[in-house]
C-alpha cells in the first residue's frame, strides 16, 4: 500500500540485504538501478527481495541489479598467509 518512493525502494532492499542501497532513477527510460554498495556480491534472499519489489514499483518501471564485489588486488591486500587460507572456506571467508 501507498506510493512508490525511492526510498521506499531503497528500505525494502536494505531490509533484504543487510547492507546499504544505492537506487539510482533514470526516469527517461522507465527503470532505475539498485546498487547494493553495504554487501559484498549477490545477496542472500534476491528471491524475496524480487518479489516484494514487483508488488512496490510502478508496473511501467523496470529495474537494473547492480552488486559490489572484491577484487583480487583489494583481497591481496589484508596479505593472508597461505596457510590461514587453507583453514577457511572460501564462503566463509568475508572481507569487507
Amino acid at each position: 500500500r501507498g506510493t512508490a518512493t525511492i526510498k521506499r525502494i531503497q528500505n525494502a532492499a536494505e531490509s533484504f540485504s543487510g547492507g546499504a542501497v544505492q537506487i539510482i532513477p533514470h526516469n527517461e527510460e522507465y527503470y532505475f538501478i539498485v546498487k547494493f554498495v553495504g554487501v559484498k556480491g549477490i545477496p542472500k534472499n534476491m528471491d524475496g527481495f524480487i518479489e516484494a519489489l514487483e508488488i512496490i514499483k510502478p508496473a511501467h518501471l523496470g529495474y537494473v541489479f547492480e552488486y559490489t564485489y572484491l577484487t583480487w588486488d583489494q583481497f591481496d591486500a589484508y596479505n593472508f598467509k597461505a596457510d590461514e587460507l587453507d583453514l577457511t572456506k572460501w564462503d566463509e571467508l568475508e572481507v569487507m
